[in-house]
């Protein structure tokens, strides 16, 4: 569970093995990448969205707002701190 900012990013990622489950408190800007296609999901304040992100879609959350927002977020994939399945993608500059 993290509190973003207004204007930070969060992700900017991908995982290669594990599924990513996330739920977004808006106002925010979640941009999902598959392949060549990119799509985005605008999330307005106050209003709460559950996604799932199978391994090897990039994605990235945006603050859009101007007070912190809330994501909660959990991985199938136990997070082992020797071989990291998180690598970078640049969603949001």
């Amino acid at each position: 569970m993290v509190l973003t900012e207004p204007g930070c990013v969060r992700g900017n990622h991908v995982h290669q093995h594990g599924t990513e489950c996330m739920t977004v408190y808006g106002p925010a800007l979640v941009r999902v990448q598959e392949g060549d296609t990119l799509t985005e999901l605008a999330v307005p304040i106050g209003d709460i969205v559950r996604i799932t992100i199978p391994a090897g879609v990039a994605h990235a959350v945006k603050n859009t707002g101007d007070r912190p927002n809330l994501l909660i977020v959990f991985n199938t994939d136990a997070y082992n701190p020797k071989q990291p399945d998180v690598h970078s993608v640049a969603l949001f500059d």
